[in-house]
């Protein structure tokens, strides 16, 4: 197994990317603040694809700043690109233990 790892800051936000070198060859990897983003070829033929991990921020303007971050990776490659983690974000107010949504960063 290979991997790729952002440090977490203080306890939390650790990312780490994990893969199988019998299947994926690393072609490159970035690390953001909130994100790792890897870009795999697939052993055996040419297809190319990104996959990022992301652990998203509680505060407003760090939330911002990851979606900003995910807007420039996504810029910097036009091919298949997965994106999966906790992004601490919800769509509808509904979604929250509480009920109460103080904003919705994702649909700015």
């Amino acid at each position: 197994m290979e991997f790729v790892a952002l440090k977490a800051q203080g306890s939390a936000g650790g990312i780490i990317v994990m893969w199988d070198k019998t299947f994926f060859n690393l072609v490159s990897s970035f690390c953001g603040d909130f994100s790792v983003t890897c870009l795999f070829q697939t052993v055996g033929c040419d297809f190319e694809w990104a996959f990022t991990g992301v652990y998203g921020p509680h505060t407003r303007s760090e939330k911002l700043s990851m979606w900003e971050e995910l807007r420039c990776t996504r810029e910097g490659w036009s091919g298949p690109w997965c994106v999966a983690g906790d992004f601490n974000e919800i769509l509808h107010g509904h979604e929250r233990s509480s009920g109460v949504c103080s904003s919705n960063t994702m649909a700015e």
